[in-house]
């Protein structure tokens, strides 16, 4: 059912597709399925969700050592410019206002 519900389009705006793999990854470790988990793991860094809120870290690390492997990195969240350039005009604002005072 779990398989199901991620094929379907658009289940991001109903749902956190990370609850639904780590719901799947955390039944298959406990049943010592570790390709099955790994493989679920792959899908999660191939779809860019971060493993972290989703998985507990030392289950990642059982499940990559069973199959021989190392622990992915988590993907880096992309910063906007638009962003980073709001936070420099903000730090300057700061500086200035803790100056005059």
């Amino acid at each position: 059912m779990c398989f199901e519900l991620l094929e379907q389009p658009d289940v991001e705006n109903a749902l956190r597709v990370g609850d639904v793999y780590a719901l799947m990854v955390e039944w298959f470790h406990s049943q010592g399925e570790m390709s099955q988990a790994f493989d679920l793991i792959q899908k999660m860094a191939a779809r860019s969700i971060v493993l972290a809120p989703y998985l507990d870290q030392e289950m990642v690390s059982a499940i990559c050592s069973a199959m021989g492997v190392d622990v992915p990195r988590d993907p880096k969240p992309a910063v906007p410019a638009a962003q980073v350039d709001g936070a420099e005009e903000v730090e300057d604002q700061i500086e200035e206002d803790f100056v005059d005072n």
